[in-house]
């Protein structure tokens, strides 16, 4: 069922790599124990001059030189693993993801290659690419915690929690300082129903910190990723003591949205827009705030700003087509659902909101379409809680409930 503008992506993103441990492996080539193709001297002269400047950060020169390796030997996997890290460090990940595919394709079973290809995936936010790359890693090289930590923090993000907490437990004594670990391990408690380990994980948080503006935000974080929204308030209102947190308005807009203060949410989320004015979320927020109160102009200003930012936001266009509905514009409205439900098709709020706006517009047969699709999508909702969480079934749905905002 669509939600506005739902606490993930950016700000869980910036919340965990702000302070992430992020490893690079710069691979020698005595690290590959696949059986190398025999080169020139001059390609293992030219590769450890590379290396060495890769070391100094000297970057150009390292990437001139590794790709001299491959000219001379165009089978070497230490030099694609090494230019791969090259473009990681700057910041060129699409490259740097076909360097070390080559790399991993030369030589599949060094780790350190499967670790770096993990991070340029997630360094572009491709989690559910990142994950195998990482337990890869960790199938290879059981004892480094690195490659666990990671493989951890892309089921994060892909809110397979009970995953999340299962990878991370046995890490516990390396990484209970680290306040990103204890947010990622105390959510996934929260959210598979484990109160007493998150209270745990969420003590050790404030030894760490103390009782610290930080500390609560991560804490009110916590509690938004679980949808506890009446503690994500409380603790996001003592982490305003520091306005400098990243993201700090926006995270306490949306928990008072969650819990019905609009006028609170609308000042918070203005705040945010005055000092991150290109967080197209903070626009997205807004304008479901505004469609609430049936300010459709408002709302409408507000979706048009946070697309301008973001493009092909699923929400942003759920918003202005319900806007359009109630202001009678149904053909507009029509195209702006159907823009939405292109870009998640899997929610069957959008199809909901589509089949009344075909309905309204006399369009019978499509209105069928479309409410047997939500249908449907509701139906496959119900099934996968049943198998995977309830393990009983649920009573029978009647009709399609009429989507949330």
């Amino acid at each position: 069922m669509m939600r506005p503008c739902d606490f993930k992506g950016e700000i869980r993103i910036h919340v965990l790599l702000s302070g992430a441990l992020v490893w690079l492996a710069v691979l020698p080539a005595a690290a590959f124990s696949a059986p190398q193709r025999t080169s020139p001297q001059s390609a293992a002269e030219t590769f450890q001059i590379a290396q060495q400047a890769l070391q100094a950060g000297r970057y150009a020169e390292a990437e001139s030189g590794f790709r001299q390796v491959l000219q001379l030997d165009p089978h070497s996997a230490a030099a694609y693993a090494n230019l791969g890290v090259v473009y990681l460090r700057t910041n060129r990940f699409p490259a740097a993801v076909e360097a070390l595919q080559q790399a991993a394709q030369l030589a599949p079973e060094v780790a350190g290659i499967h670790l770096n290809l993990g991070l340029a995936y997630l360094r572009q936010n491709r989690f559910r690419e990142a994950g195998p790359r990482f337990a890869r890693a960790l199938e290879l090289s059981p004892d480094q915690p690195q490659a666990r930590y990671l493989l951890g923090l892309s089921y994060f993000m892909t809110d397979d929690y009970a995953a999340t907490a299962q990878t991370l437990e046995p890490i516990y004594p390396q990484f209970s300082a680290h306040m990103d670990y204890l947010f990622m391990l105390g959510s996934s408690y929260g959210k598979t129903g484990r109160e007493h380990d998150a209270a745990r994980v969420f003590e050790q948080m404030f030894k760490n910190e103390g009782d610290s503006p930080r500390a609560h935000w991560l804490m009110g974080n916590a509690y938004l990723t679980q949808q506890v929204n009446e503690k994500a308030v409380e603790e996001l209102e003592k982490a305003r003591a520091d306005p400098n947190l990243p993201f700090i308005h926006y995270s306490l807009g949306l928990a008072y949205y969650r819990v019905r203060k609009l006028a609170e949410a609308e000042q918070a989320l203005k705040e945010e827009i005055r000092r991150n004015p290109s967080y197209p979320s903070s626009y997205g927020l807004l304008g479901t705030i505004y469609l609430d109160r049936r300010q459709l102009d408002d709302g409408l200003a507000s979706y048009t700003k946070a697309l301008e930012l973001k493009p092909n936001q699923a929400a942003a266009f759920y918003g202005l087509g319900r806007i359009f509905v109630l202001k009678g514009d149904l053909n507009r409205a029509i195209e702006y659902l159907e823009r939405a439900a292109t870009l998640k098709p899997d929610d069957d709020g959008i199809y909901f909101q589509l089949g009344q706006a075909y309905l309204k517009a006399g369009k019978k047969a499509e209105a069928k379409k479309m409410l047997d699709r939500a249908q449907s999508l509701q139906a496959a909702e119900r099934e996968m809680l049943e198998r995977k969480v309830l393990g009983e079934p649920l009573p029978p749905t009647i009709r399609p409930a009429v989507p949330q905002p």
